[in-house]
Formats: structure tokens, C-alpha cells, sequence
């Protein structure tokens, strides 16, 4: 069994789309440990109250760390695969466009043009 062939420029898609998609989900990795001092900040703030207790600060600052992690699980769908759907979807439409054969205007306009070449019959003499 034949597997689908792709063109040139589909082969490049899908490794811009898989690097793309690597680097997105490595900047959401490394944006964890970057609302560290946020995190710290929610508790320095809750000690610094009067009558605060250590359990209740350390509890208030894990919740906040869960619900940043949380956002950011919910932003990385929109960040790194939207863009890659989005993309193909604009790179499909060029391409038909570019099949199309825009001499001709009226109804027949916006059928694709045939990319093969045709072949010159040559005449008897």
C-alpha cells in the first residue's frame, strides 16, 4: 500500500508546525517557574498580617501557585496550537488561489487551472 504523498511545501509546514508547537510548549514550561516570586509575594503578604498563621499562608500561596499552573494549561492550547490550525488554513487558501486561473474573469473564474503542462501538437506539413 502507497502511503499519501506530500508536497514540498506541506513537508515544510509540518516541521515549522512540530517546531513551532516545541517552542510554544517550552515557553509555557519555563513561565512556571517564573510566577515563583508572585507566588512568594502571596505569602510574604499573608504573614505580614496580624494574627497570621504559618499553615494558612503556606495553603493560600499553594492555591495560588494551582490556579496560575491551571491558566496556564488552559492558555497553552490557544497559544501553541491555534496559531499552527490557523496557518494551515490560510496556507490551503493561498494555494488554491494560486491554482486558479485569474485571466479568465466571469463564471469560469474560479475554476482551478489545470498545472500540467499541455502538449504542442505538431502539424503535418
Amino acid at each position: 500500500m502507497r502511503g499519501v504523498r506530500l508536497n514540498g511545501w506541506q513537508r515544510t509546514g509540518i516541521v515549522l508546525s512540530v517546531l513551532w508547537v516545541t517552542c510554544a510548549s517550552m515557553w509555557f514550561i519555563q513561565q512556571v517557574p517564573a510566577h515563583q516570586p508572585a507566588i512568594t509575594s502571596v505569602f510574604r503578604q499573608c504573614i505580614q498580617e496580624p494574627n497570621a498563621h504559618r499553615s494558612v499562608c503556606k495553603h493560600r500561596a499553594k492555591s495560588f501557585g494551582k490556579e496560575l499552573r491551571r491558566e496556564l494549561r488552559t492558555e497553552w492550547p490557544w497559544v501553541a496550537l491555534a496559531p499552527v490550525f490557523l496557518v494551515w488554513i490560510l496556507a490551503y487558501v493561498v494555494v488554491w488561489l494560486g491554482a486558479l486561473d485569474w485571466s479568465r474573469l466571469g463564471k469560469d473564474a474560479w475554476q482551478p487551472r489545470r498545472l500540467a503542462p499541455q502538449r504542442v501538437r505538431k502539424k503535418p506539413f
